[in-house]
């Protein structure tokens, strides 16, 4: 907060501590206050002017409980869905196609949703690092199951269609998490 008019010659803030703080009704949905921080400082213009400038800052987390139920079951989910190619058949390969790149839609639209309401952020969030894993997930099967289907169709090997819908779904459930740990240790 800024006087628009009177410089610091005339009027300089003062916080007055046994009366600052917050409501307690103050909520916003889905987030927690953690706190608050008021200081004073000088805002100097490039024309030579001061201006005392009262900063209230406010601390926000998320909730926990429902936030993560709302957030991770989803990403599971498109998971789960996109992981059911591996038990169809070589011979089901546009319900598998299906299956992977409509998981793949949806679970990118709903990163995109999860986090067009944050401010803009220098680094990944643990939500970012977990949708990469979840992207790697259905990649893999999607690759898997292109593989299976240039085998199918050109190579017509179906031993070789078995070993690698199994590498696939090993592949798939190993890689993810790699990366996902290497994303939470940088």
């Amino acid at each position: 907060m800024e006087d628009s008019k009177q410089t610091m010659d005339e009027l300089i803030y003062t916080i007055d501590q046994a009366t600052c703080g917050l409501d307690s009704a103050l909520r916003t949905s889905g987030w927690k206050v953690d706190g608050f921080d008021v200081e004073v400082s000088v805002h100097t213009y490039p024309w030579g002017e001061d201006y005392s400038q009262l900063v209230f800052t406010i601390g926000m987390v998320r909730e926990m409980g429902t936030t993560v139920i709302k957030t991770f079951l989803p990403p599971l989910i498109f998971c789960i869905v996109a992981g059911l190619a591996f038990f169809l058949k070589a011979d089901k390969i546009t319900h598998r196609l299906g299956l992977g790149t409509s998981m793949l839609i949806s679970s990118v639209m709903f990163h995109l949703s999860q986090t067009s309401s944050l401010p803009a952020l220098p680094s990944l969030i643990l939500m970012d690092k977990a949708m990469i894993a979840v992207y790697v997930f259905i990649s893999c099967s999607l690759l898997s199951t292109t593989i299976i289907y240039i085998d199918d169709e050109f190579w017509k090997d179906v031993d070789y269609t078995d070993i690698v819908n199994k590498a696939g779904l090993v592949v798939s459930m190993v890689l993810p998490i790699v990366v996902f740990i290497a994303l939470f240790l940088i």
